[in-house]
């Protein structure tokens, strides 16, 4: 049985395949078109798909679609549109007379243009197609891949067809929805205010994130706390969260964007985890899947794992809008296959890989002269690293999410702590949390502190815990000012190569762990392709590419001096 899932209709539209029940290959378009969060029909992605499994359309027996079918979808998209009206303008609008009626149906028109293309490159498919809720596909794919014997799965995000979060568990071969909040009462745009309100743009929350450790939330904590609130598992937003983004008042402003942080960060993990606890109280069930864009929060997810109640915290990897599309094939899959049963992942690198004569033909067109290490690449990076180059890491199938996992990153020592100014100065990125350690699976508990319960979710970046006082001590780059890491930790079954890096670099220098950041400018994509790598290594002048067995070093002329 295989299955495409087709994510077209928001923000980060892409595709996955599943193949008897294993996940073959999942990519995003921006990945492929250069375009972040891409939006458009995910053709590059689709082709992608099939070619990595080595089939055609007609080979396909499903292809499930995150969406609505396009009657349905125009209602969704009408009632989206009147909703936001309502809260941003305080009023209602005569329905026939509304403009909302006309804007609804553009998004009706853009999303018929995005199949007919998405169908063009199916041609030749006569299989079955499938349509599947937005919110529900959040729901399947951390459920599906959660390895978990009976979690709640709790969906948290910015917006989906005409709800904001829902609780959700498996009885049988069925879902039973326990709640759900209605759009526009929204904790994604809770949060996506006070970005807005710091001066960042959509998709910039993260920056959020590290800020609030730096503000003092009790500052302006009286004027956030009535914007967001939570009754019986439904989240209840203020309609000022829109107000403030359209036209701030002075009292908001007059806080500086430290505090303001803080405030919103605070409120967000009282409602988030208050929600979760009541969530695990009700159920019974003490285990908790993580999907939605709120959960990329790396902060909250530490918090939701700290509560007594909570055995095991599970983050999908994919948790945005990125993770549509293998929500949707795996959810197909499982309705034909009533044996399927929620796994772990050994990885997630399920995008495009390339093989050396691929790398060398690249290198050979850029003019870039290399060095072959047909034996093995890990113990020469791990020395230059040591001598303190900074080395752009391509090598193997790219990961699937928004983080980069050691195949398609930056890697660099973790002992200065300087480096969160220079190094993002130079990749042109205006960051608040330092940068993310690397860390082998055996070193964890000498490095992490609050581990238990959170070390599958902490294989894929997606929680922060305490760090030890050695960390502190030897690898100060990586720990944020209250403490704590965002770890990845990285297991030598599931990448041989980086746990090797990891392991060569302790061996010379005693520290079991690298700094490890995605290999990719501001603003641009995570790198692909071989010609992605070799770009994004010259503009962003690191100091050494390690792409596959071959190792560059950056041509003299581009090199610049490093500050200290």
């Amino acid at each position: 049985m295989k299955v495409l899932g087709v994510h077209f209709e928001t923000h980060d539209c892409g595709a996955a395949l599943v193949r008897d029940g294993e996940i073959v290959s999942v990519i995003n378009e921006e990945r492929l078109s250069h375009k972040k969060h891409d939006k458009r029909a995910p053709v590059l992605a689709i082709r992608a798909c099939l070619d990595e499994a080595g089939l055609a359309p007609s080979d396909l027996d499903i292809v499930a679609f995150s969406g609505l079918p396009l009657p349905r979808a125009y209602f969704g998209y009408l009632n989206w549109e009147v909703r936001r009206a309502f809260w941003r303008h305080g009023a209602t609008f005569p329905f026939r007379r509304s403009p909302y009626k006309l804007l609804g149906f553009r998004r009706l028109r853009r999303s018929i243009k995005k199949l007919a293309k998405i169908h063009e490159a199916l041609s030749g498919f006569s299989g079955t197609y499938r349509h599947y809720a937005h919110e529900h596909l959040h729901v399947t794919g951390a459920y599906w891949t959660s390895g978990m014997d009976d979690p709640v799965i709790v969906v948290a995000e910015g917006a989906g067809w005409d709800r904001t979060s829902c609780v959700t568990v498996r009885e049988g071969n069925g879902w039973r929805e326990i709640a759900h909040t209605p759009w526009p009462h929204s904790p994604g745009l809770f949060y996506d205010c006070v970005t807005a309100l710091a001066g960042f743009g959509q998709f910039h929350a993260g920056k959020i994130t590290g800020l609030a450790a730096c503000g003092d939330p009790s500052k302006c904590r009286d004027l956030v706390r009535p914007l967001l609130a939570h009754k019986d598992m439904r989240f209840v937003a203020h309609p000022d969260i829109f107000r403030w983004v359209l036209n701030p008042p002075a009292e908001v402003m007059a806080h500086n964007r430290e505090d303001l942080s803080a405030a919103f960060q605070e409120r967000l993990e009282e409602v988030v985890v208050d929600l979760v606890a009541t969530a695990v109280e009700r159920t019974g069930r003490d285990q908790v899947a993580l999907a939605g864009g709120t959960f990329a929060n790396v902060k909250l997810n530490q918090r939701i794992r700290a509560l007594d109640s909570v055995r095991e915290i599970f983050v999908h990897p994919g948790m945005s809008d990125i993770g549509q599309a293998l929500g949707a094939a795996l959810e197909a899959y499982a309705e034909t296959d009533a044996q399927f049963q929620p796994s772990r992942l050994d990885h997630v690198y399920f995008g495009p890989r390339y093989d050396t004569a691929a790398v060398q033909a690249a290198l050979r067109e850029a003019d870039l002269p290399f060095e072959h290490h047909k034996d093995g690449i890990e113990k020469v990076v791990a020395q230059k690293i040591h001598e303190g180059a900074v080395v752009g890491r391509f090598a193997g199938g790219m990961e699937y999410g928004p983080r980069s996992l050691g195949n398609r990153s930056i890697v660099y020592a973790p002992t200065d702590p300087a480096v969160n100014d220079w190094l993002n100065e130079r990749l042109e990125r205006s960051e608040f949390m330092p940068f993310a350690p690397a860390a082998t699976w055996e070193n964890r508990h000498r490095l992490f502190q609050g581990l238990d319960g959170a070390e599958y979710t902490a294989q894929f970046m997606t929680i922060t815990c305490d760090c030890t006082d050695e960390t502190k001590r030897v690898a100060p780059a990586i720990v944020h000012v209250d403490g704590t890491a965002r770890p990845h930790l990285v297991r030598r079954e599931t990448n041989p190569s980086f746990h090797r890096l990891l392991s060569e670099y302790e061996a010379i220098s005693g520290i079991p762990c690298l700094i490890n950041t995605s290999f990719n400018m501001h603003e641009d994509p995570i790198v692909c392709t071989p010609k992605d790598g070799i770009t994004g290594f010259l503009r962003s002048r690191l100091d050494f590419l390690a792409i596959e067995d071959c190792l560059v070093p950056l041509p003299e002329e581009l090199r610049v001096p490093r500050p200290g």
